[in-house]
């Protein structure tokens, strides 16, 4: 009988042990370790991509770069996470607060205000896996330079490669040096790419103007004064571009369509002569075009659709790489 009751004791305790140790772990799982290393990791976070989008704030556009992310809640309770971002100084930016079912996952964007650093995303309290990015650096420069081609084409020019490529021909042969030996992309949209986004692609500052080449003027002239101003433009009442391009050899072309795709705040308008690829063909193909000279709304870009046939220039932007 001794032996049973003392057993009965040891079996009475270890069950009390067990109880507590589960009701210690329980209550500490999602609080922050003071021992990092030995915290279980419960959030983890996966890089998915870095992407071009228009943030729309205050009744304007502007461009930005975020990062799409997968948030993931390994433990078996509701957590809410804090995504940190840590400069390479060691300064910390808070960037998003999401709340997890237990076991489940979330993909989000975030933009977390950082520029020409690298970083790492993490959660607040340390319990998750660092993410590593590097922010571009914007270059040292007061402007970009923009011109319409010297040459026309009818709508049958391949795609938007191949139309970069023309800008960057046009401008390697100008008679002027300072656009010679830069990058160059179209104004141009497909069934698949808009326009704005064929130019901006984050390592473009969208804050500094654009100028057009002019003859014995190495300065050029201002189109207009940044990429986001163009974007917001016409809905904002400002005129979207403050003087005619130029061609890539600083000489007026006069009134003369372009050939774009693009509506008015640079994304595609679905006409584009079957993706540039079509000149005829039943039913006739078409494609949207605008009037260079065209200063105090958006028909620079958008003007009219035009029989594929017929011959427009191209709008070429100055981008970094």
């Amino acid at each position: 009988m001794q032996y049973i009751i003392k057993f009965n004791k040891q079996i009475k305790l270890l069950f009390v042990s067990l109880i507590f140790s589960n009701f210690i772990f329980a209550n500490t799982e999602h609080k922050a370790c003071i021992d990092k290393e030995a915290c279980p990791r419960i959030i983890e976070l996966s890089k998915l991509s870095n992407l071009k989008s228009v943030k729309i704030s205050d009744n304007k556009k502007n461009l930005v770069v975020t990062n799409r992310i997968r948030i993931t809640n390994k433990s078996k309770r509701d957590v809410t996470t804090k995504i940190v971002a840590t400069l390479s100084n060691g300064a910390r930016v808070d960037c998003a607060q999401f709340s997890l079912a237990r076991l489940s996952s979330i993909e989000s964007d975030l933009n977390c205000n950082v520029s020409g650093t690298s970083y790492t995303l993490g959660d607040g309290d340390g319990r998750s896996n660092l993410l590593a990015f590097t922010t571009p650096n914007l270059p040292s420069r007061t402007f970009y330079w923009a011109f319409i081609t010297s040459d026309s084409f009818n709508g049958a020019f391949k795609n938007t490669f191949d139309a970069n490529q023309k800008c960057k021909d046009l401008a390697d042969a100008s008679s002027l040096s300072e656009v010679n030996s830069r990058q160059w992309k179209a104004w141009l949209s497909d069934s698949t790419n808009n326009a704005i986004d064929n130019i901006y692609d984050g390592s473009v500052d969208n804050t500094l103007p654009y100028r057009t080449p002019a003859s014995g003027n190495s300065a050029g002239t201002l189109i207009f004064n940044s990429l986001n101003e163009l974007i917001a433009c016409p809905n904002d009442g400002s005129n979207c571009i403050q003087n005619k391009f130029q061609t890539e050899n600083g000489i007026d072309p006069g009134s003369t369509g372009a050939w774009t795709g693009t509506l008015t705040n640079g994304t595609s308008s679905g006409i584009n002569c079957n993706d540039w690829t079509a000149a005829t063909g039943r039913p006739t193909p078409s494609g949207t075009s605008g009037i260079s000279t065209t200063l105090t709304n958006g028909s620079w870009t958008e003007t009219s659709s035009v029989t594929c046939g017929q011959v427009g220039r191209l709008y070429c932007f100055e981008v970094e790489s």
